[in-house]
């Protein structure tokens, strides 16, 4: 299957996103917290790329890369995928792989904190060699170190 990634300036809230906003699995999977843990202008983001997942011509998923000044001094990046439609089969695994190919000139390493119950996205992140760093609560945070 033709998936390919498209760097956009930014996500536009269109109908399509609202959907998959209001599917109940996404919801579950990318709730926001109240972190109390962020307690610096240091800890909010500090770059951001988006990228848009299509299969063919239809968008099927977004992705975010983005980091704090520390991680932009330790080159590193985290990842926020969110796969909209067609998953389970494959999709959002070559897209990751896409990205991870375009991120390995610019970032040493590459982290993403997944709910320990999201199993689809753990399977993505193996199959792409993220391997776990941390669990915190009911997140477990996978990174894979880049080429560089």
């Amino acid at each position: 299957m033709d998936v390919k990634i498209k760097e956009i300036q930014e996500f536009v809230i269109n109908k399509t996103r609202e959907k998959w906003l209001s599917d109940p699995l996404i919801k579950r999977f990318l709730g926001y917290k109240n972190d109390s843990s962020v307690n610096s202008a240091s800890e909010y983001p500090a770059f951001s790329l988006n990228y848009e997942i299509y299969l063919g011509k239809k968008l099927i998923g977004d992705i975010k890369v983005f980091g704090t000044k520390k991680d932009l001094k330790k080159k590193m990046a985290q990842i926020l995928v969110v796969l909209g439609e067609a998953r389970g089969k494959g999709l959002g695994s070559q897209a990751v792989s896409s990205l991870l190919e375009k991120l390995k000139d610019m970032y040493k390493t590459v982290y993403c904190n997944v709910n320990r119950y999201n199993t689809a996205s753990i399977k993505m992140l193996r199959k792409n060699g993220f391997l776990i760093k941390d669990i915190k609560g009911s997140d477990v945070i996978f990174y894979k170190r880049l080429s560089f």
